[in-house]
């Protein structure tokens, strides 16, 4: 297969060296890896459910017409079978929004060339057939979260207002419920069986809609220290919400939400940290590496706060390289953090231990993906000269978390940030971008990599 850069190639040359014009090209299958193309266009969007993922929807330019359309198409892939299948939607969009509950994928909202798409379609993966529901989106701006059997979808209305739909995934039914108040912020935390949505205004956390998914209560609470640019985070029933910024100081302050027993308590990092990254593993939270001012003056940490659900005690620990984090990654006891340089720490939480690796080469907009026992991170680019095609990777670097090696497999099409599915074994790359150095993206056509871990 040809692995050329396509660095200095046109879009339009990228797109008509790499794929045809209908359909599905014949795969190409090397080792572990496995290198395909669907049918062009952009704007689709990736999502998972079982052993099955789906490439949905697309916008494409037709010469013909000299206009954009929006397509219905699905490509469905089987990781048990190694077979690719199409379907269609009931109505076509781009950019959806997916969440998996049990063996059904909802793929809700969001635009097509027309407007607002006021609709979900439900892929059973089981049965594999199609169910589709109207559904009210407003605006078209929605929250989506997944808690247990149900998914809920928040919008806001025309008039101001907003609803809450619920599905339960056990009886195959909807309810929807309004309320003459706007969704209260664009940011969702799961603790438990409880979503909290804040953030509202210039992304400052203050009220908090608190919605209970086992009594159907929806509900407002005040956070105790007001604040913008915190991360929040959850851990079983907790729902933590730390630093940020307090006007134009750093905050250290962590307020926690205990949703059984709808009480507040606060704890305080470190330091002040400014956006943390925040990552899960087992029964311990971690946040990691962020800077301690806004970014106008940089200054980043290398202490790591620790807090254990089980004792609700905090520690600190130290990694051994200091950074903001573009990735925090977790493959069973391990977890992995990364940002733009070629460093990347590995904590093991089971002998609470930390090391450092390499990737082959430093980059900024690659995937991470973490199936089995392996950490992939996957294309990316390099800095370029200004208002030009930055230098894109093909490399895939791949950890092993029991042996400590790394290998590398590589892209058919070198490109940034990919859309990710993991599906059994194996993990998806679909798509991409072609990024300019100081100007947008560009997307491309839906090439795919598949990376089988049972064959490495």
């Amino acid at each position: 297969m040809d692995r050329r850069h396509f660095l200095g190639l046109g879009l339009a040359t990228v797109g008509a060296a790499l794929l045809p014009r209908t359909g599905l090209s014949a795969p190409a299958h090397e080792g572990a890896w496995t290198h395909l193309a669907l049918e062009p266009r952009w704007t689709f969007t990736v999502g998972a459910v079982g052993s099955r993922a789906l490439v949905i929807g697309r916008q494409r330019w037709d010469k013909g017409a000299y206009k954009f359309f929006t397509s219905d198409r699905v490509d469905i892939y089987d990781a048990t079978t190694g077979a690719w299948s199409s379907a269609k939607l009931a109505q076509p969009r781009m950019r959806a929004r997916t969440a998996a509950v049990g063996s059904r994928l909802l793929i809700v909202g969001w635009h097509s060339v027309e407007g607002i798409v006021e609709s979900v379609e439900i892929y059973d993966s089981e049965s594999d057939s199609w169910s589709f529901r109207p559904l009210p989106l407003g605006r078209g701006v929605f929250s989506l979260s997944t808690v247990g059997d149900q998914v809920l979808i928040r919008a806001n209305l025309p008039d101001d207002g907003s609803v809450l739909h619920t599905y339960a995934a056990a009886s195959d039914t909807w309810t929807s419920q309004q309320s003459p108040a706007p969704m209260r912020g664009r940011f969702t935390v799961v603790a438990g069986s409880t979503v909290l949505y804040g953030g509202a205004s210039e992304d400052v956390w203050n009220e908090i809609d608190v919605y209970n998914t086992e009594t159907g209560a929806l509900s407002t609470i005040s956070l105790p220290t007001p604040r913008k640019d915190l991360t929040a985070t959850s851990i079983g029933p907790l729902a933590l919400f730390a630093g940020g910024l307090q006007g134009s100081e750093g905050s250290d302050v962590v307020d926690i939400y205990d949703t059984t027993t709808s009480s507040w308590s606060t704890a305080h990092l470190s330091g002040p940290r400014y956006r943390p990254t925040a990552c899960v593993i087992g029964e311990r939270l971690m946040f990691v590496g962020a800077t301690q001012l806004p970014p106008e003056s940089v200054e980043t940490s290398r202490v790591v706060d620790i807090f254990d659900v089980s004792s609700r005690e905090w520690t600190t620990s130290r990694p051994t390289t200091r950074g903001t984090f573009q990735s925090a990654v977790v493959a069973g006891h391990y977890a992995l953090f990364s940002s733009s340089s070629k460093l990347v720490d590995v904590y093991d939480a089971a002998a609470d231990r930390w090391t450092t690796t390499e990737l082959s080469v430093a980059r900024s907009g690659y995937a991470v993906a973490s199936v089995g026992r392996h950490v992939l991170f996957a294309g990316g680019s390099t800095t370029g000269t200004s208002l030009t095609l930055r230098p894109h990777l093909d490399v895939v670097d791949i950890y092993d978390t029991a042996s400590g090696a790394w290998t590398t497999g590589q892209l058919q099409m070198a490109r940034e940030a990919p859309q990710v599915a993991v599906v059994g074994s194996q993990v998806l790359f679909v798509g991409g971008s072609l990024a300019c150095q100081g100007c947008g993206p560009n997307s491309v056509d839906p090439v795919v990599d598949i990376f089988d871990a049972s064959l490495a």
